[in-house]
């Protein structure tokens, strides 16, 4: 822990961004003429941007936030010209001319809207930007609807490529569950102001990724006024599948066990003598006469028997209760039936209703605004409640978040950002080994997950065949800017994120028999039952039907992981034609795993992860965006170097100490042999070029290396299972997963919509 204070503090002092979160406004300033104005004034009306055009009428500039704005620019004797509707978009470049006519009278001031290019020359690469305005037109109630619904895109899949596999950011700050690689998702939406989607053609400020780049830029508060935004999303408690419920009496799961017509006597017909082999009982031939009553029973026909479980009927149970030697499970057939009911009382329709709400809140700290450098915030919340197509641990998968940002201007010149991120997840959990998978997806997760079992009637009676699984996910972010000069600025990130898992049984079954399931019975006529099919129990106990009460809810998990990461990037407009940008990081990572199965009724072959390991790695790039009339390129080169920090075992491919130490328990009596684990170097360049052919077209090339991280259970992962035998044993010297992709692509805007 004094380590990583210590850390604090030196990059409190020199600084760490991840991701650009701004674009630039660059352009001239000329006369009707063409002869450029040296010295024009060119601001962002509302805002504290603004630059000169030097000697050749040029002006940039940089880091502003994505947006729409009015641009104007002055010069004395000439009016002075604004144009409106000028977009600005996360890394991008929006060109801005400007042609001002001499001034016919002392303040004119003339006011254009900006054309806005159908196709942005300047993108070397299969890049969207979506500003909030075009969010709202979206039938979209979360960023992640957003995201699916643009091309190449389904889920947080890009590509083909995995959600792991992509670098998700809100603000430029890191979005990942460093357990499992996935996004942490979540954002409200009140809170964008624009996403960008990359899924090729990736800068070398990018790392850890193969499929593509998500960066959701959050809004700021205004320092003048307040801002609201929200949407609220209800459904009304409906079925979410067609047909008859699983709970209704004429339902396959209970049918055969309630209608008169078989459950007393069972499903199949009575076996006879078939004396003209024709495959059906015909009136004259023989019959075994099981239930008595001296006519053939076969209530059900052919088809509607393979429609449903056979059973065998409650006469021939309580009978064959009544012969065996124990006599505690006596009961009558009425009795077993009344049983089978209690057993089966649970009704899993769904009778609460789905909701999405999402609300926001942004403008100036009351009070002390003014005092701190135009403090002001945004805040945002979001919660949704989707109910699940049966119930499972639990009835629905819940989720909410909080999103806070706090900006401050400490000088004209240097900025300070806050954000703060927290969200909750509650949901059942999908794995029975304590692995961190969980139904998310309420509808076609839970069929799947019930069409591929055999103890399907388990999954839809008894409440604990799963674990409950609750996650806490938090990031945290400080991030200063410090302006150096109209063309040059950089940033210093400092960010925190964590994430804690927990998942387990629910509450204990009580085994107290205090339940009288034969109606209208008083003392030793009665039949106490306890409250199963509720509450946990690891003893291998059925139901009277055969389907398992106990022994389920296996997982377990308190994993915990947290990442601190620092960065510096320095962003300098050379001339007119080059921008550089460079930076580094370091990253410092803490893996507390603790997951795996437990079965006392089963133990054999439960799998148990126990460890802890604290990597840590460092990055650093440079590139250069060349931009000229007929081409604009961006070449760059990324360096990291990740250090697992610990030693590991001595083992060679095929060594036969694995096979002998994986078939037992391993003690310190193995004396295994160890060594201090190698770090991996890893260089990625990166290129990508643009050629404008028109006004509306382009043809692009872009080329680039991307390496990832193994997942720390591939990395660091020992896994072992009852008795102590080793199951699985990771690498920390695996190489980086590697993707080398390229991209010739041709780009031409048809209309503006």
């Amino acid at each position: 822990m004094k380590f990583l204070k210590g850390l604090l503090v030196l990059t409190m002092l020199f600084g760490l961004a991840y991701g650009q979160t701004s674009g630039k406004i660059m352009g001239t300033v000329k006369d009707q003429n063409g002869n450029p104005l040296p010295g024009a004034n060119v601001i962002v009306e509302g805002t504290v941007y603004g630059a000169a055009a030097n000697q050749d009428g040029f002006y940039v500039i940089l880091n502003v936030p994505p947006g729409v704005y009015s641009v104007s620019a002055s010069y004395v004797g000439y009016a002075t010209l604004t144009q409106s509707g000028v977009r600005v978009e996360i890394d991008l470049t929006s060109q801005v001319n400007f042609a001002l006519k001499p001034q016919a009278f002392q303040g004119e001031t003339v006011t254009v809207v900006a054309e806005r290019r159908v196709m942005r020359v300047d993108v070397a690469s299969s890049q969207t930007n979506l500003g909030s305005e075009q969010i709202e037109d979206l039938p979209a109630t979360s960023v992640e609807d957003v995201i699916s619904m643009q091309a190449g895109v389904s889920g947080l899949e890009v590509r083909q490529g995995g959600a792991d596999e992509l670098a998700y950011m809100m603000d430029g700050v890191s979005m990942k569950d460093d357990r499992t690689g996935l996004p942490v998702s979540g954002v409200p939406l009140s809170s964008v102001q624009e996403i960008m989607i990359q899924s090729g053609g990736f800068n070398a400020e990018y790392s850890d990724l193969q499929a593509g780049v998500i960066n959701v830029v959050t809004k700021e508060g205004r320092v003048d006024k307040y801002s609201f935004d929200g949407s609220f999303k209800y459904s009304p408690a409906a079925p979410k599948h067609f047909g008859l419920s699983i709970y209704d009496p004429n339902s396959i799961y209970m049918r055969p066990w309630l209608d008169d017509e078989v459950a007393w006597w069972g499903t199949a017909p009575e076996t006879f003598e078939d004396l003209n082999k024709d495959g059906y009982w015909d009136p004259g031939e023989p019959f075994n006469d099981r239930n008595g009553d001296g006519e053939y029973y076969n209530p059900w026909d052919e088809h509607t028997r393979k429609m449903y479980p056979a059973f065998q009927g409650w006469n021939a149970l309580a009978s064959d209760r009544l012969a065996n030697d124990d006599p505690s499970d006596d009961i009558t057939p009425t009795g077993a039936q009344q049983i089978f009911k209690w057993e089966h009382r649970r009704q899993g329709d769904i009778t609460e209703p789905d909701y999405n709400i999402d609300i926001g809140l942004g403008g100036p700290v009351p009070f002390v605004s003014q005092y701190l450098g135009n403090l002001r915030f945004y805040a945002s919340f979001r919660k949704e409640k989707d109910m699940y197509l049966v119930p499972l641990a639990r009835d629905a998968y819940e989720e909410w978040s909080v999103s806070t940002k706090v900006t401050s201007d400490i000088t004209e010149r240097i900025k300070l950002q806050l954000t703060g991120f927290h969200k909750k997840t509650d949901a059942s959990s999908a794995s029975e080994t304590g692995l961190p998978s969980y139904f998310s997806s309420t509808i076609w997760g839970v069929a799947n997950a019930f069409g591929s079992s055999s103890q399907q009637r388990s999954k839809i009676f008894y409440p604990h065949y799963y674990c409950q699984t609750d996650i806490w996910s938090d990031v945290f972010s400080a991030k200063l800017t410090h302006q150096l000069s109209g063309k040059s600025y950089h940033e210093t990130l400092l960010e925190y994120r964590s994430t804690e898992y927990l998942t387990g049984p629910a509450k204990p079954r009580d085994f107290t028999p205090r339940y009288n399931v034969l109606p209208g019975t008083e003392g030793e006529d009665q039949y106490l039952v306890d409250e199963a099919p509720w509450g946990f129990d690891t003893d291998l106990t059925k139901s009277i039907d055969g389907y398992m009460m106990g022994a389920k809810s296996n997982a377990r998990d308190s994993t915990k992981t947290w990442a601190f990461k620092a960065r510096w990037d320095f962003v300098s407009q050379v001339n007119q034609n080059n921008q550089i940008k460079t930076g580094a990081q370091f990253e410092y990572f803490n893996y507390d795993m603790n997951y795996g199965a437990i079965n006392p009724a089963l133990p054999a072959g439960r799998p148990w992860t126990d460890w802890e390991k604290s990597p840590w790695q460092i990055g650093a790039y440079i590139q250069d965006k060349l931009e000229f009339e007929g081409w604009v390129a961006t070449i760059g080169i990324r360096a990291e170097y990740f250090n697992p920090n610990t030693d590991w075992f001595d083992f060679e491919p095929f060594d036969r100490t694995i096979k002998t130490v994986a078939s037992r328990e391993v003690t310190d009596e193995d004396n295994l042999p160890m060594k201090r684990a190698k770090g991996l170097f890893t260089l990625m360049p990166r290129i990508g070029i643009s050629h404008p052919i028109t006004v509306d077209s382009k043809l692009y090339f872009n080329y680039g290396h991307m390496r990832q991280r193994f997942s720390p259970d591939q990395l660091f992962g020992i896994r072992r299972v009852y008795g102590g035998s080793l199951a699985y044993l990771g690498d920390p010297e695996l190489p980086m997963e590697k993707t080398i992709a390229y991209e010739l692509g041709y780009g031409h805007g048809i209309c503006e919509l």
